[in-house]
């Protein structure tokens, strides 16, 4: 929905895994901005992404990540989830309103990093039903959730949260 993991075949829908600089490239953002790259071998081998320069560009300037492939993986599952969602919408403090109406609300995946420095979501499971990304440098301390079918949109109405990105 947002960036995409390489295919390794042929097929209309993402990018081939490529080499590039050394590195395998495996994760293109879905604007073709920036890319993830690792080593080719190795257990849990570190990460890369290109910054200040465009997949366009022959030469890139990556960064490293602090954690390891595993970590970026789960970090791009989560946020794939959450943007794949059947209901998919965003609140300022949506985690608060969940929690004022009594519904549990589950850590699943804190300061996850990702491509960008800045931003390290934390995503939580909200009543077996919602999973919430909240990002500390997102603006205005917007939160997003979604869940897989409409049955949540029931409760965001009662909650006064939107049902939808508007």
């Amino acid at each position: 929905m947002q960036d995409m993991l390489c295919a390794i075949a042929k097929n209309q829908w993402a990018p081939m895994l490529q080499h590039m600089d050394n590195r395998l490239v495996f994760v293109w953002e879905n604007q073709g901005v920036w890319v993830a790259a690792t080593e080719r071998a190795g257990d849990d081998p570190p990460v890369w992404v290109t910054e200040e320069c465009s997949h366009r560009k022959t030469r890139q300037v990556w960064r490293r990540l602090e954690k390891p492939l595993s970590h970026f993986l789960v970090s791009f599952v989560l946020q794939e989830l959450t943007f794949g969602s059947e209901l998919l919408a965003v609140a300022p403090g949506a985690l608060e309103k969940f929690q004022g109406a009594g519904l549990p609300v589950e850590p699943v995946w804190i300061r996850g990093e990702y491509a960008s420095d800045i931003d390290q979501p934390s995503y939580f499971l909200v009543g077996e039903r919602f999973l919430v990304r909240r990002a500390p440098d997102e603006a205005d301390g917007e939160d997003w959730y979604g869940c897989k079918d409409m049955m949540g949109a029931g409760v965001l109405r009662s909650l006064g949260l939107p049902t939808q990105i508007r």
